[in-house]
């Protein structure tokens, strides 16, 4: 048997001093998805036979959804459902809202929709899944953020924000709070239980594209279209630090490592508007620390804005994703582009790792969820 790349992988002989048996490849590991070779051949070689094994994802590797958009994105701790938003995606502060906005809750072996969430008006852009599976949290263009339960698939709660586009929102590790951003450059702390606001922080000077908590709960992050990386106290309700990764241009993509050690930040032109792949110097990541501020290395090869990116579970790779309609896989320790993965026809709206971190998703103003294999690119040793 031998594996996609040429190599050896078992072999068996049925001859026992000259008595014929029955040959078997025990333990036999097939390591990755591919083609396999099987090779048999006769008693000295009379007759041969060639035959293919073909190993491959059981996983619809796309499933469309038949909306204009996909847009929210959170995979649940199971790793078998994703909650993807979906709408008909219109530009925040143009008043585009627009019926058939909801949740997707997708069975991620076989495409199929489980369930819908409704109640969204325009398209839920943000989704969030507590760490213990069992609540929801979007965030839409209409302005309004919904607290579900999962289990019942019912809505707990409301949250709005009259007159401006929710853009993220993350659960505090509390589970108590959510944390939001919005198109009126705020991000809001809210109590979960009561529905009122705990801490407003304000200072941007534009709409915020991206937030992101610290492990320990203390610190939250955001990226904006002021070109601003702000870095905020929760529990104070101050702004402790703003940065300026990029010489020019917008922070977007944002993400926290495991160990809280360092941020990723996607960056690009704002200007340009058609979603074709231009060579923008300024569209790179960059890898500070989240402490300081400090760039400590820059992730090369988008062409346009990088809209955003993951860390995968153990901090060691990233996922991105930009207008350029590419999702990209990193070595974050190396800097090092590992895969480029292409088939979104439009810009690139969320990206995310599966709890093993051995696939990646994405969605797309295209209006798919794309289903990417790492498993190659990845050295789980």
């Amino acid at each position: 048997v031998y594996a996609p790349d040429g190599s050896l992988l078992a072999e068996a002989d049925d001859l026992e001093n000259g008595v014929a048996t029955d040959a078997y490849l025990e333990s036999l590991t097939l390591p990755q998805i591919g083609i396999y070779r099987i090779e048999v051949r006769s008693y000295r070689d009379q007759t041969s036979g060639g035959y293919r094994l073909i190993l491959a994802d059981p996983r619809p590797l796309v499933i469309h959804t038949g909306m204009e958009a996909t847009a929210g994105l959170a995979i649940h701790p199971n790793g078998q459902k994703a909650l993807v938003g979906v709408g008909k995606y219109g530009y925040p502060g143009t008043g585009a809202a627009a019926a058939d906005n909801h949740i997707l809750v997708l069975d991620l072996a076989t495409g199929e929709v489980l369930r819908q969430l409704e109640g969204h008006t325009d398209t839920p852009v943000a989704i969030a899944i507590s760490p213990d599976g069992g609540r929801a949290v979007s965030a839409g263009l209409d302005g309004q953020a919904i607290l579900w339960d999962l289990e019942s698939v019912s809505e707990i709660r409301r949250f709005e924000q009259a007159g401006q586009s929710f853009m993220g929102v993350r659960f505090h590790t509390d589970g108590a709070t959510i944390l939001t951003s919005s198109t009126d450059a705020s991000l809001a702390l809210w109590n979960l239980a009561s529905g009122e606001v705990i801490h407003r922080f304000e200072g941007h000077a534009d709409w915020i594209q991206e937030l992101a908590i610290s492990p320990d709960g203390k610190k939250a992050y955001s990226t904006s279209l002021d070109g601003t990386l702000r870095t905020w106290d929760l529990e104070r309700g101050e702004l402790i630090a703003n940065y300026q990764p990029f010489a020019t241009g917008l922070t977007g993509g944002l993400a926290v490592s495991p160990n809280g050690s360092s941020l990723l930040v996607g960056g690009g032109d704002p200007y340009v508007r058609d979603h074709q792949a231009f060579d923008v110097p300024n569209a790179v990541i960059a890898l500070l620390d989240a402490s300081t501020g400090e760039t400590l290395s820059t992730l090369e090869g988008h062409t346009a804005v990088v809209n955003t990116v993951a860390f995968s579970p153990d901090g060691r790779y990233a996922l991105s994703g930009s207008w350029d309609r590419t999702v990209r896989l990193w070595d974050v320790n190396s800097g090092e582009q590992l895969a480029v993965f292409t088939g979104h026809t439009n810009e690139i709206w969320q990206v995310a790792f599966s709890p093993d971190g051995l696939t990646g998703y994405s969605t797309s103003l295209d209006g798919s969820l794309r289903i990417w294999d790492l498993s190659e690119f990845i050295n789980e040793n």
